[in-house]
């Protein structure tokens, strides 16, 4: 089982949206209660923060294609890292999930991922940790810029895989992944890789993506999870038509189903 902290938010603000990275105010007490809880159970993997992505505020959200010369990316790695001041777009919900949202600029502070290790580390814990990387966990290089350090040595790296997103992503067909290797392998050649999301193409019969993606994962080796299992109305990416029966969806469902029985 994964556990991950996937929203989250600094000082009373309601952690019901997603926003750029961990915070001090929380999230630090919010891993060392689940590594309390769970650090006599090996099965339970953490993973420390779902997408970290770093959104200056005088930009839209999701921009980060922008951000190249306003928050340079040796910043942006570090700060994942070791965590610092943000003033980012910071995802203030004037509800509960699904209700109005929107985006103010705050500056609070960042738990990188270093400070996340050394608290779990701090409760005796062992459990394997995944860390996840910048561009909502498109990008790497902040690993190999500048690793995290685990006195436990139980780290891996985390990738999400979906067919749209930014320049480096997994592109499926012959050659088409080479980049996206080359900076998996410059980056955690040491460590192992887990795909904790993948998906999209529900309704697409053939699912070319997600059969590129298979495939792929079965060259490498490297364990995935794939993303929803859950029946969420109008979405491209769940795995399931119905609870019920678990009835897989057309295309992505059906293909990660056949593909997985296969592996038992």
């Amino acid at each position: 089982m994964i556990l991950d902290l996937h929203w989250s938010a600094p000082s009373n603000f309601a952690g019901n949206v997603q926003n750029p990275m961990a915070d001090i105010d929380n999230s630090i007490a919010f891993w060392t209660s689940v590594a309390n809880t769970f650090k006599n159970n090996p099965a339970v993997l953490f993973e420390l923060f779902n997408e970290p992505y770093f959104d200056p505020a005088s930009q839209p959200d999701g921009a980060f294609n922008s951000i190249d010369g306003k928050l340079p990316n040796t910043l942006a790695n570090r700060m994942i890292r070791d965590g610092g001041t943000a003033n980012y777009y910071f995802g203030l919900s004037t509800g509960t999930w699904g209700g109005k949202e929107q985006k103010v600029a705050y500056n609070w502070s960042v738990a990188g991922y270093q400070t996340l290790i050394n608290a779990i580390r701090s409760t005796g814990a062992t459990n394997v940790i995944l860390c996840a990387g910048n561009r909502y966990s498109n990008d790497l290089t902040w690993w190999g810029q500048n690793p995290p350090s685990d006195p436990a040595g139980q780290l891996a790296a985390v990738i999400h895989l979906y067919p749209h997103g930014w320049p480096n992503d997994f592109r499926p067909g012959p050659g088409g992944s080479a980049q996206f290797d080359s900076m998996i392998a410059a980056n955690t050649a040491n460590y192992p890789l887990v795909v904790t999301e993948f998906g999209d193409e529900v309704g697409k019969p053939d699912a070319p993506f997600t059969r590129a993606v298979i495939a792929w994962l079965d060259l490498h080796g490297y364990s995935v999870t794939a993303w929803a299992w859950t029946t969420w109305p109008q979405s491209s990416n769940v795995l399931l038509q119905d609870v019920a029966k678990y009835t897989p969806t057309v295309g992505f469902g059906q293909t990660y189903h056949d593909w997985a029985i296969n592996h038992r």
